[in-house]
């Protein structure tokens, strides 16, 4: 799966092994995807204690949609990251694009910054720096 690579290269996403696409009529009916399989890579993300987990869909219509940030509804992800610009240069390589204007990250006096990004499916990311303690 495209999106599993690229969560391993840009933020190294631990993928424990899925299983075989599946469905069940009644759930696909409740999201409105009649007829579609799915299933769910669960994982981590170093440094954390928290469980990650992406749904690939097969058998559903697809239309790449590109959010905004002032979109009503629009999905944001937010990351606490050690080093903000040598995560966005991971990031970029792994494919991943930057959206904030000028291209880099904003990093204030105090060590505190942020940026946001893109992944390979154009949902935003916000990656975050602390000030220094």
């Amino acid at each position: 799966m495209k999106t599993v690579a690229f969560f391993r290269d840009a933020m190294g996403f631990n993928a424990r092994p899925t299983g075989a696409l599946g469905t069940n009529a009644v759930v696909a009916n409740l999201i409105g995807l009649p007829g579609a399989r799915w299933r769910i890579t669960h994982g981590s993300i170093p440094g954390t204690i928290l469980d990650f987990g992406l749904i690939e869909y097969s058998g559903v219509a697809r239309a790449k949609v590109v959010a905004g940030a002032e979109d009503p509804g629009s999905p944001a992800f937010t990351m606490v990251v050690r080093d903000v610009n040598a995560a966005v240069d991971q990031w970029a390589k792994a494919g991943g694009t930057v959206a904030t204007t000028g291209g880099k990250a904003i990093v204030r006096a105090n060590g505190a910054g942020n940026v946001f990004v893109r992944d390979v499916n154009g949902l935003m990311w916000e990656l975050i720096q602390r000030a220094a303690q």
